[in-house]
């Protein structure tokens, strides 16, 4: 019997050691990660509040969102070198390719297209994270901004937020504040470019004034036309749900209804003096962070204008011929991303209406009334466009 209770005694000991032990080790455990993860949120802390020494206080305090964004989500972003070089653009295996030389065909379909894993190179232990926009399509509407937008998204190093944003224009979104914002774009890459859509910031004050405060080096993209055809596309867009029956008469878009007189304040026909518009960004930025293109030539030779663009956005070059078809049927080029076996990509439906006629007295009136505007935005460019009745 007292043998029978020295063996339970040493049970209940060595049963409670155990259970001390144990116990130890949780505290122990758990007092580990309560301290590593304190230590990530202060390196987040240090890194933000190094970089909101080098800014003003606005722009400090973006910084500080964006590192609060990745604190809660993903591990702190570094600071990764954004100047290219052919190792960040190019891999092919074991050794790396002049960006330059001439790529070999695919054997099976012949297109110079590759995967978008041999495309796109992260940097060596980069994490994606949301990021402001580095690039931003500012105008004009009815302009080709839309297109512009698809054909830039096949590019691996942009990401792009597929709909228009219009954070400095719409008074409700803005209220909302830069982190709303910031959480309106796409994860990216820190060597990738983030870009968003709003051509109605083109005529905005508040736009041109925010986005110069806080990000002085966005680059802007810029799309103009023939200002008497974007009246006609303003008008088709304006009354795209209604039967052509049932539309209004086109001069709704430019002409005073009570009084059937031209006017030239209407909304779009405002839009289309594109230097009044265009000559307060041009004084506010470098003119190297403004592209200006047509869009005469992205609808007719796409591959140059984006050929333009990736030298602009300071991305490697590779788009090519094999990117795009001209679609016989639409009348417009479509587009193919990474590999044949993905499906074209052509301009939705709603996109590229065959626009109807404009009484011929009103047509000489807007040509008339918009060569003095555009000769002035061809010297603010120092570039023309054949933008007379052909």
């Amino acid at each position: 019997m007292i043998a029978f209770i020295k063996l339970l005694r040493r049970t209940i000991n060595s049963f409670l050691t155990s259970l001390v032990f144990f116990a130890i080790l949780a505290v122990a455990v758990l007092m580990w990660g309560i301290s590593t993860h304190m230590s990530v949120r202060n390196i987040g802390k240090l890194s933000a509040m190094k970089r909101s020494s080098e800014n003003n206080d606005a722009n400090s305090y973006i910084e500080t969102l964006s590192m609060t964004e990745m604190e809660t989500s993903l591990p702190v972003r570094k600071e990764v070198d954004n100047s290219f070089t052919h190792s960040q653009f190019v891999s092919d295996k074991s050794e790396q390719q002049d960006i330059n030389a001439p790529e070999e065909k695919t054997q099976n379909k012949g297109l110079n297209l590759r995967s978008r894993q041999e495309y796109f190179i992260p940097p060596p232990g980069d994490v994606p994270v949301r990021r402001f926009p580095q690039a931003v399509i500012i105008g004009f509407g009815k302009c080709g901004t839309r297109a512009m937008l698809t054909f830039l998204s096949l590019h691996p190093y942009i990401v792009i937020h597929h709909e228009e944003v219009h954070f400095y224009t719409e008074d409700k979104l803005y209220a909302k504040g830069y982190k709303w914002y910031l959480n309106q774009m796409p994860f990216s890459y820190s060597n990738q470019v983030t870009m968003e859509k709003s051509p109605d910031y083109v005529c905005s004050n508040r736009a041109r004034q925010e986005i110069a405060e806080h990000f002085p080096d966005c680059k802007l993209i810029v799309l103009v036309r023939n200002p008497v055809v974007r009246i006609v596309s303003a008008f088709l867009q304006r009354f795209r749900f209604k039967e052509p029956s049932q539309r209004p008469p086109m001069n709704v878009t430019y002409m005073n209804t009570k009084t059937n007189e031209f006017n030239p304040n209407a909304s779009a026909v405002d839009v289309g003096i594109f230097h009044k518009h265009l000559s307060p960004w041009l004084r506010t930025f470098s003119r190297d962070n403004i592209l200006v293109v047509s869009d005469e030539s992205l609808t007719t030779d796409p591959l140059s204008v984006l050929k333009r663009a990736e030298k602009f956005l300071n991305i490697p070059p590779m788009l090519n011929e094999d990117n795009f078809y001209y679609n016989e049927t639409s009348g417009f080029y479509c587009c193919r991303r990474y590999s044949t076996d993905e499906q074209p990509r052509c301009m939705n439906i709603n996109k590229g209406w065959k626009h109807p006629e404009l009484p011929a007295d009103d047509e000489k009136m807007l040509y008339d009334f918009y060569r003095p505007h555009n000769k002035k935005l061809f010297k603010l460019l120092n570039e023309t466009y054949n933008w007379e009745k052909t």
